[in-house]
């Protein structure tokens, strides 16, 4: 069961952060859109390990997830988030907040619930 959560979390995850059309995008830029919001140059983006500590500062302070024990990881702008969390809710809420970061271009959930 938890594979399923997981695996429903990274469709919502991919629904969340494909908010733009294709169309639109290729005619502006191949950067994506976090960057645009950034200035347009992925010389603005932030580091690995930048993303890393805003994410688990998200986690900390939002109050669904801050007593949530999630790893955070990032590599190459995909954050990655692990470990187990009470419910779907919390797992949902966790990529929820990744995706609103600007520079995040991806997010692997491999978080798994105990819960519903």
């Amino acid at each position: 069961m938890s594979t399923s959560i997981a695996f429903i979390m990274s469709i919502i995850a991919l629904a969340t952060l494909a908010t733009f059309s294709p169309d639109t995008a290729l005619a502006q830029s191949a950067v994506p859109p976090s960057a645009q919001l950034s200035g347009g140059s992925s010389l603005d983006q932030p580091s690995d390990a930048q993303l890393e500590r805003t994410v688990k500062g998200l986690l900390a302070r939002d109050p669904l997830t801050r007593g949530a024990h999630i790893e955070v990881r990032t590599q190459d702008r995909l954050v990655i988030l692990s470990g187990r969390v009470q419910s779907a809710r919390v797992a949902a809420r966790a990529v929820q907040l990744v995706a609103g970061v600007n520079g995040v271009k991806g997010i692997e959930n491999q978080l798994e619930s105990r819960g519903s």
